[in-house]
């Protein structure tokens, strides 16, 4: 079921990770000083991106009876997949069937045990996601990040006092994170909020919710 996660995430995580690339490429030195509220103003652009690639526009529509359960992903998750490529999907995956709506949704058909399972790899595929974040290339100074059960609540540990463009731009992901794991549950996301911690006081730098997006 791994393709079905890199399959949602592909387009949205390029984005994230060519606006991460722009920044890096900056000069070592004495970067110049951001115009006030710069980084703040890329964080809430990303945002709005994430939101709209979240599907959080369209409802999520689910159906969880005694034996199937049936949910319709938002056309964001879906791309540019063709009804071909989800009847392939839906076959080595063991899904019931995968339909392609003329609105570009897809309504997926599964028994509840293979739903369980599928929700399961979502929630190990998001973790180990978060774990490549921390320290990496485009976020070096993230030191640890933790979540909640359902992913709506990320705490975000950083060296700095202060955050930088990517750390800025990696709500996107935790926004992106929580709306494809409550779109394949079939729940409808209310907020996702995710807090920056000071790793030297335990101070929030800086707190955004996704509900605050226009």
């Amino acid at each position: 079921m791994k393709r079905i996660f890199s399959m949602m995430l592909a387009c949205c995580m390029l984005f994230l990770l060519s606006a991460c690339g722009g920044g890096a490429d900056e000069p070592a030195g004495s970067p110049a000083e951001p115009a006030a509220g710069g980084t703040q103003a890329a964080a809430d652009d990303s945002a709005q991106s994430a939101e709209a690639d979240g599907g959080s526009s369209q409802s999520i529509e689910a159906d969880k009876g005694l034996l199937d359960v049936t949910i319709t992903i938002p056309a964001d998750f879906v791309g540019e997949s063709t009804q071909e490529d989800l009847d392939a999907l839906a076959e080595e995956n063991g899904f019931k069937s995968v339909t392609l709506n003329e609105d570009g949704t897809a309504t997926y058909v599964m028994g509840k045990s293979k739903h369980n399972e599928l929700m399961q790899e979502i929630s190990d595929e998001i973790d180990a996601g978060l774990e490549e974040m921390v320290g990496s290339e485009e976020f070096p100074s993230i030191t640890a990040i933790e979540t909640n059960g359902d992913y709506t609540q990320f705490r975000v540990t950083i060296e700095s006092e202060t955050l930088g463009l990517n750390e800025s731009l990696s709500v996107m992901a935790f926004y992106l994170y929580g709306g494809m794991y409550h779109a394949f549950n079939g729940t409808q996301i209310e907020n996702v909020n995710v807090q920056f911690i000071n790793a030297a006081t335990g101070e929030i730098v800086e707190e955004t919710n996704s509900k605050d997006i226009g």
